[in-house]
């Protein structure tokens, strides 16, 4: 930088940035983003300066574009990066070229590959959502199958959305590093919003993964997802008296009973309900997809 500089140092993404081009049958994207910087007399200067910016800084351009699927655009990564002049000096148009991930098995770019089931699991549940008794008897507050020994309850199916995101890094662009990356995810759920889903409402799974003569490495990314029941989703939970009880997706759950007495009998009821954070909350943009 000169000793004197004209302008002060800034960076901001210009309006015209963004710029995109999808190959004719679709499975291509390329995108041009452009930054002016200001503050600095050659190109290898106003060039550092942008690679030197923090995530969420403006005028930062980023290695690694995410999927996004609200859009459903695929994954991008920087391919080049370029300073262009300008006609006024200490100012400099810097040019990040960016070119979708995954190729097929010719060799060719394509979008991400997404499956998953919603067939839902079996859980052993010990309260009803809503309770109705018939004739003369205790009042069980809606607990299942109550015996003198304890409460039975009944397996039930309950959401369950398992899905795999399948991506392909290109020759080269696998390291030691992004494997103990997955490796420290594995069983951690998402500490922010992922995709579709709240924080909390998605565990990951972990990776499989393979790699063919020095080639392009492809993974298959597992994830469960389980819904967040709050208070202001309005699907809080109800154990008895016990109201409000809230679960994030992946939290565990479960009832401590008590012997109470009910028209002359001994029962059990709901005293407290339990939830516990069993998994970790992780980063998973980390997981670079």
């Amino acid at each position: 930088m000169s000793a004197f500089p004209i302008l002060p140092v800034d960076a901001w993404e210009l309006p015209t940035s963004r710029e995109s081009t999808w190959t004719a049958e679709g499975s291509t994207k390329e995108q041009t983003r452009e930054v002016m910087v200001t503050g600095y007399t050659t190109a290898e200067e106003a060039l550092n300066y942008v690679l030197s910016l923090s995530e969420g800084t403006e005028g930062r351009l980023p290695t690694y574009i995410p999927y996004d699927f609200a859009t459903n655009n695929p994954a991008m990564l920087l391919r080049s990066i370029r300073a262009r002049a300008t006609d006024t000096p200490e100012v400099w148009t810097i040019v990040g070229e960016y070119k979708s991930l995954l190729r097929d098995d010719d060799g060719n770019a394509v979008d991400y590959t997404f499956s998953g089931t919603t067939s839902g699991a079996s859980q052993n549940i010990t309260q009803g959502l809503n309770y109705q008794a018939y004739g003369t008897g205790p009042n069980y507050q809606g607990a299942i199958n109550v015996s003198p020994n304890g409460v039975d309850g009944v397996d039930i199916v309950v959401p369950k959305f398992e899905f795999t995101i399948d991506k392909v890094l290109p020759k080269g662009t696998l390291y030691f590093a992004y494997l103990k990356v997955l490796m420290a995810l594995t069983g951690s759920v998402n500490a922010a919003p992922f995709g579709p889903f709240a924080r909390g409402e998605v565990l990951y799974l972990g990776a499989d993964f393979s790699v063919k003569g020095g080639g392009d490495t492809s993974f298959n990314h597992k994830f469960v997802g389980s819904p967040n029941r709050t208070t202001a989703n309005g699907n809080a939970l109800t154990f008895g008296d016990i109201t409000n009880v809230e679960k994030l997706g992946h939290e565990y759950l479960w009832v401590d009973y008590v012997a109470a007495e009910s028209s002359g009998f001994v029962i059990r009821r709901p005293r407290s309900v339990h939830v516990h954070q069993v998994y970790p909350y992780a980063d998973f943009t980390q997981l670079q997809i």
